[in-house]
Protein backbone atom coordinates (compact mmCIF):
# COMPACT_ATOMS: atom_id res chain seq x y z
CA UNK A 1 0.00 0.00 0.00
CA UNK A 2 3.11 2.54 1.06
CA UNK A 3 4.54 1.87 -2.71
CA UNK A 4 0.95 2.44 -4.37
CA UNK A 5 0.29 5.40 -2.54
CA UNK A 6 4.01 6.72 -2.61
CA UNK A 7 3.40 6.16 -6.66
CA UNK A 8 0.33 8.30 -6.88
CA UNK A 9 2.21 11.18 -5.25
CA UNK A 10 5.03 11.15 -8.02
CA UNK A 11 2.49 10.48 -10.75
CA UNK A 12 0.76 13.76 -9.28
CA UNK A 13 4.12 15.66 -8.82
CA UNK A 14 5.04 14.88 -12.61
CA UNK A 15 1.67 16.58 -14.01
CA UNK A 16 2.65 19.30 -11.94
CA UNK A 17 5.89 19.54 -13.61
CA UNK A 18 3.76 20.28 -16.68
CA UNK A 19 2.34 23.22 -15.70
CA UNK A 20 4.81 25.21 -17.22
CA UNK A 21 3.94 24.49 -20.78
CA UNK A 22 0.38 25.96 -20.19
CA UNK A 23 1.68 28.77 -18.57
CA UNK A 24 4.03 29.79 -21.09
CA UNK A 25 0.94 29.50 -23.34
CA UNK A 26 -1.09 32.16 -21.19
CA UNK A 27 1.72 34.44 -21.32
CA UNK A 28 1.93 34.69 -24.36
CA UNK A 29 -1.48 35.74 -24.69
CA UNK A 30 -0.52 38.51 -22.05
CA UNK A 31 -1.42 37.34 -18.80
CA UNK A 32 0.57 38.34 -15.82
CA UNK A 33 1.86 35.35 -13.50
CA UNK A 34 -0.71 36.35 -10.89
CA UNK A 35 -3.76 36.59 -12.91
CA UNK A 36 -2.48 33.20 -14.02
CA UNK A 37 -2.17 31.88 -10.48
CA UNK A 38 -6.03 33.27 -9.68
CA UNK A 39 -7.46 31.76 -13.18
CA UNK A 40 -5.78 28.42 -12.23
CA UNK A 41 -7.62 28.45 -8.58
CA UNK A 42 -10.78 30.01 -9.92
CA UNK A 43 -11.10 27.26 -12.99
CA UNK A 44 -10.20 24.94 -11.23
CA UNK A 45 -13.52 25.55 -8.33
CA UNK A 46 -15.27 25.64 -10.93
CA UNK A 47 -14.58 21.80 -12.60
CA UNK A 48 -14.30 20.30 -8.98
CA UNK A 49 -17.38 21.95 -8.05
CA UNK A 50 -18.99 20.70 -11.11
CA UNK A 51 -17.62 17.18 -10.77
CA UNK A 52 -18.65 16.43 -6.71
CA UNK A 53 -22.20 17.94 -7.47
CA UNK A 54 -22.78 15.28 -10.39
CA UNK A 55 -21.08 12.36 -8.97
CA UNK A 56 -22.18 12.81 -4.89
CA UNK A 57 -23.66 16.10 -3.30
CA UNK A 58 -23.27 14.32 0.12
CA UNK A 59 -19.59 15.34 0.00
CA UNK A 60 -20.47 18.63 -0.24
CA UNK A 61 -21.69 18.50 3.73
CA UNK A 62 -19.54 19.99 6.64
CA UNK A 63 -20.56 21.23 9.84
CA UNK A 64 -20.10 25.00 10.14
CA UNK A 65 -17.88 25.42 12.88
CA UNK A 66 -15.38 23.76 10.88
CA UNK A 67 -15.64 26.27 7.73
CA UNK A 68 -12.49 28.26 9.05
CA UNK A 69 -10.10 25.13 8.06
CA UNK A 70 -11.15 24.60 4.53
CA UNK A 71 -10.86 28.75 4.51
CA UNK A 72 -7.76 28.46 5.89
CA UNK A 73 -6.36 25.59 3.72
CA UNK A 74 -7.60 27.54 0.35
CA UNK A 75 -6.59 30.94 1.03
CA UNK A 76 -3.18 30.21 3.64
CA UNK A 77 -1.98 27.62 2.17
CA UNK A 78 -3.03 27.42 -1.90
CA UNK A 79 -3.74 30.93 -2.99
CA UNK A 80 -0.55 32.28 -0.32
CA UNK A 81 1.50 29.71 -1.99
CA UNK A 82 1.38 30.78 -5.69
CA UNK A 83 0.84 34.49 -4.45
CA UNK A 84 4.04 34.67 -2.34
CA UNK A 85 6.01 32.53 -5.07
CA UNK A 86 5.45 34.81 -7.66
CA UNK A 87 5.66 38.07 -5.46
CA UNK A 88 9.56 36.35 -4.59
CA UNK A 89 10.12 35.73 -8.25
CA UNK A 90 9.06 39.45 -8.94
CA UNK A 91 11.77 40.49 -6.76
CA UNK A 92 14.41 37.51 -7.17
CA UNK A 93 14.02 35.26 -9.64
CA UNK A 94 12.30 31.89 -11.03
CA UNK A 95 15.09 29.92 -10.21
CA UNK A 96 15.37 31.15 -6.43
CA UNK A 97 11.89 30.94 -6.08
CA UNK A 98 11.93 27.34 -6.88
CA UNK A 99 14.44 26.63 -4.49
CA UNK A 100 12.27 28.38 -1.07
CA UNK A 101 9.05 26.88 -2.57
CA UNK A 102 10.98 23.41 -2.47
CA UNK A 103 12.00 23.94 1.34
CA UNK A 104 8.44 22.80 1.80
CA UNK A 105 9.69 19.76 2.86
CA UNK A 106 11.84 21.31 5.91
CA UNK A 107 8.50 22.80 7.50
CA UNK A 108 6.56 20.18 6.60
CA UNK A 109 8.83 17.63 8.96
CA UNK A 110 9.14 20.79 11.43
CA UNK A 111 5.39 21.38 11.96
CA UNK A 112 4.43 17.37 12.05
CA UNK A 113 6.72 16.88 14.82
CA UNK A 114 5.09 19.88 16.54
CA UNK A 115 1.29 19.22 15.57
CA UNK A 116 0.94 15.46 14.88
CA UNK A 117 3.87 14.47 16.63
CA UNK A 118 5.48 12.43 13.94
CA UNK A 119 9.14 11.48 14.89
CA UNK A 120 12.42 13.40 13.44
CA UNK A 121 14.23 10.38 12.54
CA UNK A 122 18.07 10.57 10.60
CA UNK A 123 16.56 9.10 7.72
CA UNK A 124 14.18 12.04 7.43
CA UNK A 125 16.81 14.62 7.95
CA UNK A 126 19.16 13.08 5.13
CA UNK A 127 16.28 12.37 2.27
CA UNK A 128 15.06 16.26 2.84
CA UNK A 129 18.48 17.30 3.27
CA UNK A 130 19.53 15.26 -0.20
CA UNK A 131 15.86 16.71 -1.61
CA UNK A 132 16.55 20.21 -1.13
CA UNK A 133 20.19 19.83 -2.92
CA UNK A 134 18.53 18.41 -5.77
CA UNK A 135 15.93 20.84 -6.27
CA UNK A 136 18.57 23.58 -5.95
CA UNK A 137 20.47 22.21 -8.51
CA UNK A 138 17.58 21.33 -10.81
CA UNK A 139 15.90 24.94 -10.90
CA UNK A 140 19.33 26.31 -12.33
CA UNK A 141 20.41 28.63 -9.44
CA UNK A 142 23.74 28.14 -10.18
CA UNK A 143 25.91 30.23 -13.31
CA UNK A 144 22.86 32.68 -13.66
CA UNK A 145 21.51 36.03 -12.92
CA UNK A 146 19.15 35.51 -10.12
CA UNK A 147 18.22 39.13 -9.84
CA UNK A 148 20.07 40.53 -6.43
CA UNK A 149 19.67 39.62 -2.82
CA UNK A 150 16.50 40.92 -2.20
CA UNK A 151 14.97 40.78 1.99
CA UNK A 152 11.24 40.98 0.66
CA UNK A 153 12.21 38.22 -2.14
CA UNK A 154 13.59 36.11 0.59
CA UNK A 155 10.83 36.64 2.85
CA UNK A 156 8.09 36.18 0.52
CA UNK A 157 10.13 32.83 -0.92
CA UNK A 158 10.36 31.59 2.46
CA UNK A 159 6.21 31.92 3.01
CA UNK A 160 5.76 30.39 -0.32
CA UNK A 161 7.57 27.04 0.79
CA UNK A 162 5.63 27.34 4.59
CA UNK A 163 2.25 28.33 2.94
CA UNK A 164 3.17 25.22 0.57
CA UNK A 165 3.55 22.76 3.76
CA UNK A 166 0.24 23.50 5.79
CA UNK A 167 -1.45 21.78 3.01
CA UNK A 168 -0.05 18.60 4.25
CA UNK A 169 0.18 19.26 7.38
CA UNK A 170 -3.56 20.65 8.22
CA UNK A 171 -4.77 18.52 5.42
CA UNK A 172 -3.72 15.47 7.17
CA UNK A 173 -5.32 16.82 10.17
CA UNK A 174 -9.04 16.94 7.99
CA UNK A 175 -8.80 14.13 6.25
CA UNK A 176 -9.28 12.50 9.90
CA UNK A 177 -12.75 13.76 9.80
CA UNK A 178 -13.79 14.60 5.60
CA UNK A 179 -13.36 12.60 2.42
CA UNK A 180 -10.53 14.04 0.13
CA UNK A 181 -13.08 14.85 -2.53
CA UNK A 182 -14.78 17.10 0.43
CA UNK A 183 -11.11 18.62 1.22
CA UNK A 184 -10.38 19.51 -2.40
CA UNK A 185 -13.85 21.20 -3.58
CA UNK A 186 -13.56 23.38 -0.42
CA UNK A 187 -10.50 24.26 -0.74
CA UNK A 188 -10.14 25.24 -3.89
CA UNK A 189 -13.76 27.38 -3.37
CA UNK A 190 -11.72 29.53 -0.66
CA UNK A 191 -9.07 29.85 -2.81
CA UNK A 192 -10.96 30.99 -5.90
CA UNK A 193 -12.61 33.30 -3.35
CA UNK A 194 -9.65 34.82 -2.20
CA UNK A 195 -8.33 35.18 -5.69
CA UNK A 196 -11.15 37.35 -6.78
CA UNK A 197 -9.54 40.39 -4.57
CA UNK A 198 -5.80 39.94 -6.02
CA UNK A 199 -6.75 40.46 -9.43
CA UNK A 200 -8.62 42.87 -11.34
CA UNK A 201 -11.87 40.45 -12.33
CA UNK A 202 -13.30 42.77 -15.43
CA UNK A 203 -9.76 43.26 -17.31
CA UNK A 204 -9.50 39.49 -16.95
CA UNK A 205 -12.63 39.06 -18.64
CA UNK A 206 -12.14 41.19 -21.14
CA UNK A 207 -8.55 39.52 -21.93
CA UNK A 208 -10.40 35.79 -22.12
CA UNK A 209 -13.06 37.17 -23.98
CA UNK A 210 -11.08 39.29 -26.53
CA UNK A 211 -9.12 35.69 -27.25
CA UNK A 212 -11.00 32.63 -26.40
CA UNK A 213 -8.12 30.37 -27.60
CA UNK A 214 -6.51 31.05 -23.97
CA UNK A 215 -9.63 29.60 -22.43
CA UNK A 216 -8.13 26.13 -23.45
CA UNK A 217 -4.55 26.61 -21.82
CA UNK A 218 -6.60 27.92 -18.81
CA UNK A 219 -8.62 24.84 -18.66
CA UNK A 220 -5.77 22.29 -19.33
CA UNK A 221 -3.97 23.99 -16.20
CA UNK A 222 -6.41 23.91 -14.06
CA UNK A 223 -7.95 19.95 -15.21
CA UNK A 224 -4.16 19.04 -15.91
CA UNK A 225 -2.28 20.95 -13.77
CA UNK A 226 -4.28 21.06 -10.72
CA UNK A 227 -7.47 19.26 -9.95
CA UNK A 228 -6.40 15.74 -11.21
CA UNK A 229 -2.70 16.48 -9.17
CA UNK A 230 -4.70 17.74 -5.81
CA UNK A 231 -6.64 14.91 -5.89
CA UNK A 232 -4.23 12.70 -6.35
CA UNK A 233 -1.93 14.14 -3.50
CA UNK A 234 -4.64 14.00 -1.20
CA UNK A 235 -5.49 10.49 -1.85
CA UNK A 236 -2.06 9.94 -0.78
CA UNK A 237 -2.03 12.04 2.52
CA UNK A 238 -4.72 10.25 3.73
CA UNK A 239 -2.71 6.65 3.69
CA UNK A 240 1.03 8.53 4.33
CA UNK A 241 2.64 10.74 6.79
CA UNK A 242 3.25 14.34 5.59
CA UNK A 243 6.67 14.43 5.12
CA UNK A 244 6.90 11.37 3.08
CA UNK A 245 4.48 13.46 0.76
CA UNK A 246 5.96 16.37 0.98
CA UNK A 247 9.82 14.50 -0.32
CA UNK A 248 8.03 12.08 -2.63
CA UNK A 249 6.19 15.48 -4.45
CA UNK A 250 9.87 17.16 -4.98
CA UNK A 251 9.72 14.95 -8.22
CA UNK A 252 7.52 18.28 -9.66
CA UNK A 253 11.07 20.17 -11.05
CA UNK A 254 12.87 17.16 -12.60
CA UNK A 255 9.21 16.59 -14.22
CA UNK A 256 9.98 20.43 -15.40
CA UNK A 257 12.83 20.15 -16.47
CA UNK A 258 12.50 17.02 -18.56
CA UNK A 259 9.64 19.04 -20.25
CA UNK A 260 11.25 22.16 -20.39
CA UNK A 261 13.91 19.90 -22.96
CA UNK A 262 11.69 17.70 -24.60
CA UNK A 263 8.88 20.09 -25.00
CA UNK A 264 10.84 23.86 -24.95
CA UNK A 265 13.94 22.99 -26.31
CA UNK A 266 16.09 23.96 -24.06
CA UNK A 267 19.17 22.27 -22.72
CA UNK A 268 20.14 20.35 -19.59
CA UNK A 269 23.55 21.67 -17.85
CA UNK A 270 25.69 19.12 -15.83
CA UNK A 271 24.29 20.31 -12.78
CA UNK A 272 20.52 20.05 -13.46
CA UNK A 273 21.78 16.56 -14.35
CA UNK A 274 23.31 16.00 -10.95
CA UNK A 275 19.85 17.13 -9.21
CA UNK A 276 18.09 15.10 -11.17
CA UNK A 277 20.31 12.35 -9.79
CA UNK A 278 20.10 13.31 -6.41
CA UNK A 279 15.95 13.46 -6.21
CA UNK A 280 15.57 10.22 -7.96
CA UNK A 281 18.24 8.69 -5.94
CA UNK A 282 16.57 9.49 -3.09
CA UNK A 283 13.18 8.35 -4.19
CA UNK A 284 14.10 4.95 -5.01
CA UNK A 285 15.75 4.62 -1.43
CA UNK A 286 12.62 5.50 0.23
CA UNK A 287 10.21 3.37 -1.84
CA UNK A 288 13.00 0.78 -1.56
CA UNK A 289 13.21 1.25 2.24
CA UNK A 290 9.83 1.35 2.44
CA UNK A 291 9.63 -2.12 0.89
CA UNK A 292 11.99 -3.78 3.61
CA UNK A 293 10.11 -1.98 6.10
CA UNK A 294 6.80 -3.52 5.01
CA UNK A 295 8.53 -6.90 4.28
CA UNK A 296 10.14 -7.04 7.77
CA UNK A 297 6.61 -6.16 9.36
CA UNK A 298 4.97 -9.43 7.89
CA UNK A 299 7.70 -11.30 8.68
CA UNK A 300 7.62 -10.26 12.29
CA UNK A 301 4.12 -10.92 12.49
CA UNK A 302 5.06 -14.64 10.84
CA UNK A 303 7.08 -14.95 13.55
CA UNK A 304 4.76 -14.04 16.01
CA UNK A 305 2.13 -16.17 14.27
CA UNK A 306 4.03 -19.68 14.15
CA UNK A 307 5.53 -18.65 17.76
CA UNK A 308 1.35 -18.38 19.11
CA UNK A 309 0.81 -21.59 17.28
Amino acid sequence: MVKLYSGIVLLSGIMWGVIGIFVRELRKFGFTSVQISALRWIFSAIVVLAAVLMHDRKKMKIKLNDIWMFAFMGICSLLAMSTFYFMCMERTSVAVSDVFLYTSPIWVMILSAIFLKEKITAEKIISIMFVFIGCTLVSGVFGQDNGGFSVTGVLFGVLSGLAYSLYGVVGKNILKKYDRATLTVYNFIFAAVGALFIINVPQTAKMIATDVASLKAIILLAVIGTVIPFFMYTTSLKYLSPSRVAVLSCIEPVSATVTSIFVIGERMSLLQFAGIVFIISTIAYMQIASGEKSGNSINAETKFGRLVK
